[in-house]
């Protein structure tokens, strides 16, 4: 009822703010058409005593004009045709008040055309006089808003009484309203939150009237008394299906549990055997390594030193100029190529104790640049969060897995291009990871998975070595390395090693 009389309240006001406005409009449009008619008659009745300069003729008219109801003043200027600037003169002039101020407020520019001007409590009407098309004058009328102001009044009155017939109306339509639709309806409701709220079966809807709405009470309640035979027969029937899926329930559990457990202890065999099968296969291929290592180790070093004497030996007996010196320069970075590949053997299957040490990653990184001679060439930049974060590792072994990594960005990017090198470090469960990225051609999808596997190089002059030897390394530290990212564009290693309290 409340919203019902709300709504009609906003809608009647803005109907009679609406209707108020369009009548006092129109109401002013009619008399700015009255003002304008009698100045008009006014003007042509005047012309032709203020042509013969006859002031007892225009005296009469205008003295007939101010018995019209709401005439004020009427002024009349006489225009001087000859003049290049018209220069109005007053000629004659009569109000119902003091007529002075009437003139004092009228402008000394007048206009050439007609002019209508409203003002808080009359309105103004100027109009030019012609003779032929020779202006001769100048007629101002003015008239009060008495009249007007008590339409304003009146229409106002009009209006609201008209909203509060309107509205009164409304509260008794409404309450018939509340009577005979609402309080039936609401009645129904608070049965049916109650019972709704509480399940209680056993409430009943009061019937209000002998209507369609007390038939409809007493339908109501009958299907509630229906509702209650067939809730009891439910619950018997519940509680012996209850009874009945707790027993079979339990018979599950004890299988489900059953089937779990070997599952699991499946699960963990297989697990078991996936590990054991890893670790003979690495322990098979380092074996494999390092039988290769230092067979490599015990054939070629001893020869390869006496080449290196004899290179150093043929250097001393030849000139620099001479071609020869050029061919003993190949050998020579060839035996320490060969060299490297022998050192790098070596290094995967040597077992060396950890050092471990707090380092600072960053200082690490630039160790490695200086160590490559790469600093130049490489654009590098580090973030740390936190900003003193320090690693617990085996700084020379670190600083090789470092080595390698770069070197590889190196060599992966292209000619007459920088390398751009980015290390990004941060805290996740208890572990450092580490982010080295950088702008070379990428590694393709298909090797991604073989890339940490000794001896698998991409690279025609690669030897398969650096990627596992970081792996081994990095698993000697409890740690891990994986590809996270890879495109054309660069590729992202991600490094995991395990936080210590003091690293």
């Amino acid at each position: 009822m409340l919203s019902l009389f709300g709504l009609n309240l906003l809608v009647g006001s803005l109907i009679i703010i609406i209707a108020y406005n369009d009548l006092i409009s129109s109401r002013k449009d009619l008399l700015s058409k009255n003002i304008a008619s009698l100045a008009f008659s006014l003007s042509e009745q005047i012309k032709p005593a203020l042509e013969f300069d006859d002031k007892k003729t225009i005296e009469e008219i205008i003295d007939g004009t101010l018995t019209y109801p709401g005439a004020e003043f009427v002024g009349i200027w006489k225009t001087d045709p000859f003049e290049s600037t018209p220069r109005h003169e007053l000629y004659f002039n009569k109000g119902k008040q003091d007529s002075a101020n009437y003139i004092r407020e009228i402008k000394s520019d007048f206009k050439k055309e007609n002019f209508i001007e409203w003002k808080a409590e009359r309105v103004d009407f100027g109009r030019v006089i012609f003779s032929g098309k020779v202006p001769i004058g100048f007629l101002y009328l003015s008239e009060n808003l008495e009249g007007f102001f008590i339409f304003k009044k009146e229409t106002a009155q009009l209006l609201v009484t008209s909203l509060l017939i309107y509205l009164i109306s409304t509260v008794l339509l409404s309450l018939w309203v509340e009577k005979t639709l609402t309080k039936p309806l609401i009645e129904l409701v608070k049965v049916s939150e109650k019972i709704s709220l509480d399940n209680n079966l056993l409430v009943r809807a009061k019937k209000l009237s002998n209507d369609e709405f007390g038939k409809l009470t007493v339908v109501f309640n009958k299907m509630l008394d229906s509702i209650r035979d067939t809730n009891e027969q439910l619950i018997a029937s519940n509680k012996d299906m209850e009874n009945r899926v707790i027993e079979r329930t339990k018979d599950l559990d004890e299988a489900n549990q059953k089937i779990q457990a070997e599952m699991q202890a499946k699960v963990d065999r297989n697990k078991e055997l996936i590990n054991l099968q890893n670790q003979m296969s690495k322990q098979q291929r380092l074996a494999s390594v390092g039988q290769v290592s230092s067979n490599i180790a015990h054939e070629l070093r001893n020869p390869m030193a006496a080449i290196r004497n004899s290179v150093y030996f043929l250097r001393k007996s030849i000139g620099e100029s001479d071609k020869s010196a050029e061919h003993l320069e190949i050998i020579d970075e060839q035996l320490t190529q060969s060299d490297e590949v022998i050192r790098k053997l070596l290094e995967i299957t040597k077992e060396r104790v950890l050092q471990l040490s707090d380092e600072n990653l960053e200082e690490l990184c630039i160790e490695a640049f200086s160590v490559l001679g790469l600093s130049e060439q490489i654009e590098f930049t580090y973030d740390s969060d936190p900003d003193d974060l320090k690693l617990s590792v085996d700084k020379t072994l670190f600083r090789q897995i470092l080595l390698n990594l770069f070197l590889n960005s190196v060599q992966a990017t292209e000619k007459n291009n920088q390398t751009k090198i980015s290390v990004k470090t941060y805290l996740i469960k208890g572990y450092i990871n580490i982010e080295i990225s950088d702008n070379a051609s990428g590694i393709p999808n298909e090797i991604q998975n073989r890339v940490f596997e000794p001896l698998f190089s991409s690279r025609k002059d690669g030897f398969g070595l650096g990627l596992s030897l970081c792996s081994d390394l990095l698993s000697r530290h409890k740690g891990s390395i994986k590809i996270k990212q890879s495109s054309p564009l660069g590729t992202i290693f991600l490094i995991r090693i395990p936080h210590t309290e003091h690293s």
